[in-house]
C-alpha cells in the first residue's frame, strides 16, 4: 500500500519542506536577485481591456519589464497570480515576495513529479520513487525553493521537456515533439542559458529516425517517409518552442534595440562606467565568463573548473553520501552507455555532459547553476544504487540485507541533512537577531562601519551606518572592493580613508564573508586590503569581536558548519575559537558564498576597544607584515630590493653600449642564422621528404632546440 501511494507521499513531503519557513527573512528581502525581480513585478500592471493595444507600444506598455538578465515568464506568473488573488487579498510588496516564493516552491514540486515520471519511464517505478525521494530531500532544491528567483521554474521546464523527448525518442509522435518544444520555450522564457537543450531535442529525433524499436540503439537507414515525418516533427517542436518563447517573453523581441538602463546599486558608484554594471542579458553572459568586473564574482578567481562545482554540490547542495553517488553515477552511466548503448542513457547524457562541460568551465560558479543538472544526477544515481543492489542480491541472497542497508543509509543521511538544513528557517534570520542585539547593546548615534556591496542591517536607523547613500556614508561605508591604488576625491588614497574610518568608528559589522572571503585571496590587486583583514581578525587594529550570529544546519545535537576563514588565509577571531553550535560539529569546509550569504550568513560585530589613532592605524596598514610570504605584494620589501641590487642591475650586467645593444636587429638575425646552421643536419634528416628537405624549418627548429635545452637546464 505504501509503495502504491509513495509518489503522492513524496510530493506532500516535498511541498511541506519547501513551504516551511517561507518567511525566512522576516521581511528583510536579503536576496538581491529576488529583490530586483520584485521591484520589476511591482512596477507592472495590467492595461484595461479597452486599451490592449498599448501592449504593442514598448515605451508605454505597463507589462514591459525593460530588464532582461532573466526571462520574463516568472515575473508574469507572479503578476497573474496577484491579479487572481486581488479580490481576496491585497498584496503589498512583501506579500509579493511570499507569493513569488510559493510559486517557486510549487515549480520545484513539479520538478519532483517530473523526476518520478521520467525515471519511471526510463528505468522503472523503483528508480522513479527513489529518484523523486532524493529530489524531494535535496538541499539545493529546498534552498532555492525558498527564493523567488527563476531557478526552480527553469529546472521544472527542463525536466518536463526531457520527459517528452524520451517519449518522442521511443514512440516518434509529433505531439510529444510539440510538447517538448513548448517546455523548451518556457525554459528559454525563464533563462536563456538553457539554449543547449536544443542539442538534446535534435538528438531525440535523430535516435528515433536512425534506430529501430527497443531500448538499445541499433542504427538503421530510415525510409524516406519516416525521415520526412521526423523532419516535420522536428520543425513542429522547434516552431512551438519559439512561439512559446515569444509569447512568454515578448519584449525581449519587441524591445531588443533599447539599451537596458543600468541600476547602479549605490549612489557613490555613479561616477563609474555604466557598462561596468551592465544589467542586461549581455551583462549576465559577461559575468558568467568572468569579464564583467562585478566585485561579487571575485570569489571565483583561481577556482578549479569542474572540481569546484563537483565539491560544492556534493558537500553542500546534496550532502554526503548522496553527493558522491550522484557524481559517480555519471561515470557509471557513461560506461553503461558505451557498453549497452541504451537510448535512455544516451539522451540523459546528451543534456548532462554538454551542460556541465559548458557551465563548469566558465569563471563564475554559483551553486545554483547546478540545479538544472541535479534532477538528472539523482535519476542516474538512483539507477546506479538499485543496479548495485540487484547485482548483489543476484549473487547471494545472504548479501541482500546488506545491499538494502546501503540504500537505506543513503536515504537516511540525505533526510538527516535536509531536516538539519530546514532548521535554519525555524529561527529569526541572523541579520534580524544582530539588529536586535545592536539596538539593545549599542548607544544611539554610534558610528557602525559596514562594507559596500553588502546587505544592510534592518531597524538600525538610530546609528551612523551602512552604504545606502545617506550623508554619513563617508564615515561609515568602507569601499573595500575598490582597488588598493585608487585615489578618491581630494587626493586621499584608500588606506588613508580606511584608517580614518577605523579611528572614527565605534563598531564594525560584517554581514557575511562576501568581501573578507575573496579580497585576501587576490594579493596582486589588494596587497594592503588583504593585510587589513588579517590584522583586524588577529586583533592588531584595536577591534575585538564583541558579538556574532550564526544559523548552521543542526539536528539532534549535530551541526554542519562551513569555514569562512581558512580559504582566504585569515586567522579566526579568538572569541570564535571555542564556539560550537552543537555538541557534535561537522566542518564541511568552504561553502560557496551564495549558499550562506542570503538565508543564514555569519554576522560578525567588532567593537573598537583600543581607539587607535588614524596615523597609527595607517602605519599598521601600510608597513610590511612580519614574515610576509615572498611574492604576496606587487612591491619588493627593502631587504629583497637590496639583495637584487647587490646582484647587479640590468645596466651593469648588460652594457648599453655593447655591439648587441647598439645593433640588436642585426645581431638577432645573425644568431638566428647561426642556430639554423647548427640545426640544419637534424632538419635535413627529419624533413627530407619536403621539397627543400627542411631548409626553411631549420631556423625555428634551431631556436626551439636551444630554448628547450635552456629550459631543461633551468
Amino acid at each position: 500500500m505504501v509503495v502504491v501511494f509513495a509518489p503522492a507521499l513524496i510530493l506532500v513531503l516535498a511541498l511541506a519542506l519547501r513551504l516551511y519557513g517561507i518567511n525566512w527573512d522576516q521581511g528583510g528581502l536579503f536576496h538581491p536577485d529576488e529583490r530586483a525581480i520584485l521591484f520589476h513585478v511591482n512596477d507592472m500592471s495590467w492595461p484595461p481591456l479597452s486599451d490592449l493595444g498599448v501592449l504593442l507600444d514598448v515605451d508605454e506598455s505597463p507589462l514591459n519589464p525593460r530588464w532582461f538578465p532573466y526571462g520574463s515568464l516568472p515575473m508574469y506568473a507572479v503578476k497573474a497570480a496577484q491579479s487572481l488573488l486581488s479580490p481576496l487579498v491585497d498584496l503589498d510588496f512583501h506579500g509579493l515576495s511570499y507569493l513569488g516564493r510559493t510559486l517557486s516552491a510549487l515549480a520545484d514540486v513539479g520538478a519532483v513529479l517530473m523526476v518520478f515520471l521520467l525515471a519511471s519511464r526510463l528505468y522503472g517505478r523503483r528508480v522513479g520513487i527513489l529518484a523523486s525521494l532524493f529530489a524531494a530531500l535535496a538541499v539545493i532544491h529546498l534552498q532555492l525553493s525558498h527564493f523567488y528567483t527563476v531557478d526552480t521554474y527553469l529546472t521544472f521546464f527542463i525536466v518536463a521537456s526531457v520527459y517528452f523527448m524520451v517519449r518522442l525518442m521511443q514512440d516518434g509522435r509529433p505531439r510529444d515533439s510539440a510538447l517538448a518544444g513548448v517546455f523548451i520555450g518556457l525554459a528559454l522564457a525563464s533563462k536563456i542559458s538553457v539554449a543547449p537543450l536544443f542539442l538534446t531535442f535534435v538528438l531525440a529525433h535523430a535516435i528515433y529516425a536512425f534506430s529501430g524499436p527497443g531500448e538499445r540503439l541499433a542504427l538503421a537507414k530510415p525510409s524516406r517517409p519516416a525521415l520526412a515525418k521526423v523532419v516535420r516533427s522536428l520543425l513542429l517542436g522547434g516552431a512551438a518552442s519559439m512561439l512559446i518563447f515569444f509569447i512568454a517573453t515578448p519584449y525581449a523581441f519587441l524591445d531588443w534595440s533599447r539599451p537596458t538602463p543600468c541600476e547602479v546599486p549605490y549612489p557613490f558608484l555613479e561616477f563609474l562606467d555604466q557598462n561596468y554594471y551592465a544589467c542586461d542579458l549581455g551583462g549576465e553572459f559577461a559575468m558568467a565568463r568572468g569579464i564583467s568586473g562585478r566585485p561579487y564574482t571575485q570569489q571565483y578567481i583561481d577556482t578549479t573548473p569542474y572540481w569546484y562545482h563537483i565539491r560544492q554540490l556534493a558537500m553542500f547542495g546534496l550532502g554526503l553520501p548522496l553527493g558522491i553517488a550522484a557524481w559517480a553515477s555519471v561515470l557509471f552511466t557513461v560506461a553503461l552507455a558505451a557498453a549497452r548503448r541504451r537510448k535512455g542513457d544516451l539522451l540523459l547524457l546528451a543534456w548532462v555532459l554538454p551542460y556541465f562541460l559548458l557551465t563548469g568551465y566558465v569563471e563564475v560558479k554559483f551553486l545554483r547553476y547546478m540545479l538544472p543538472l541535479t534532477p538528472f544526477l539523482l535519476i542516474m544515481g538512483s539507477r546506479m544504487l538499485l543496479w548495485a543492489h540487484d547485482r548483489v542480491s543476484e549473487r547471494s541472497i545472504r548479501h541482500l540485507p546488506l545491499a538494502r542497508w546501503g540504500i537505506g543509509f543513503v536515504i537516511a543521511a540525505t533526510a538527516f541533512y535536509s531536516l538539519a538544513f530546514v532548521s535554519i528557517y525555524s529561527q529569526p534570520h541572523t541579520a534580524m537577531r544582530a539588529s536586535e542585539w545592536i539596538n539593545e547593546n549599542i548607544a544611539r548615534g554610534s558610528v557602525i562601519l559596514m562594507e559596500h556591496w553588502e546587505e544592510g542591517l534592518p531597524n538600525t536607523q538610530g546609528y551612523v551606518r551602512g552604504c545606502r547613500g545617506v550623508p554619513d556614508d563617508a564615515r561609515s561605508c568602507m569601499k573595500m572592493y575598490d582597488s588598493d591604488n585608487v585615489t578618491y576625491y581630494g587626493g586621499k588614497d584608500k588606506m588613508t580613508a580606511v584608517a580614518e574610518q577605523l579611528a572614527g568608528a565605534d563598531y564594525l559589522v560584517f554581514f557575511s564573508n562576501r568581501l573578507y572571503g575573496s579580497i585576501p585571496r587576490l594579493p596582486e590587486k589588494y596587497p594592503q586590503s588583504g593585510e587589513y583583514y588579517r590584522r583586524l581578525f588577529a586583533g592588531e587594529l584595536g577591534y575585538r569581536l564583541e558579538h556574532w550570529e550564526t544559523a548552521y544546519p543542526r539536528l539532534m545535537g549535530i551541526a554542519f558548519t562551513d569555514d569562512t576563514f581558512t580559504r582566504p588565509g585569515l586567522p579566526m577571531p579568538g572569541e570564535l575559537g571555542p564556539f560550537r553550535p552543537a555538541p557534535f560539529t561537522v566542518n564541511l569546509g568552504y561553502a560557496d558564498e551564495s549558499f550562506s550569504a542570503y538565508d543564514h550568513p555569519k554576522i560578525l560585530i567588532f567593537k573598537n576597544l583600543d581607539r587607535l589613532s588614524a596615523p597609527r592605524l595607517l602605519r599598521l596598514l601600510t608597513e610590511d607584515p612580519p614574515q610576509a610570504a615572498e611574492g604576496k605584494s606587487l612591491l619588493m620589501s627593502e631587504a629583497t630590493l637590496t639583495a637584487q641590487r647587490e646582484g647587479g642591475t640590468w645596466s651593469a650586467i648588460f652594457d648599453p653600449g655593447s655591439l648587441a645593444n647598439r645593433f640588436p636587429a642585426v645581431v638577432w638575425l645573425l644568431w638566428a642564422q647561426a642556430l639554423a646552421l647548427l640545426a640544419l643536419p637534424l632538419s635535413l634528416a627529419v624533413f627530407k621528404a619536403l621539397p627543400d628537405r627542411g631548409y626553411l624549418l631549420a631556423k625555428p627548429l634551431g631556436i626551439l632546440a636551444t630554448a628547450y635545452v635552456a629550459w631543461l637546464l633551468a
